[in-house]
């Protein structure tokens, strides 16, 4: 789950997924179910900040794959 702080981020929604997932505004929140690859970016003026929990807790790096985006790392 992450919880919006500030800012704004583009999501890039996964394959046969609408291009609307993952907008939120400060102080809500968004649900990412478990195997679902995902991708953003921090944009506008305002650095974007959140807090990101995982439940249960993450098991380790093995757990997660890398996806190539639409966006280079960096």
């Amino acid at each position: 789950m992450e919880f919006r702080l500030d800012g704004s981020r583009q999501p890039s929604p996964g394959p046969g997924e609408h291009a609307s997932r993952g907008f939120t505004r400060p102080g809500t929140s968004l649900s990412i179910p478990l195997g679902t690859s995902f991708h953003f970016r921090a944009t506008g003026s305002t650095p974007f900040a959140a807090v990101c929990v995982t439940m249960p807790p993450w098991p380790g790096m093995d757990e997660a794959e890398f996806v190539v985006g639409p966006w280079q790392a960096g």
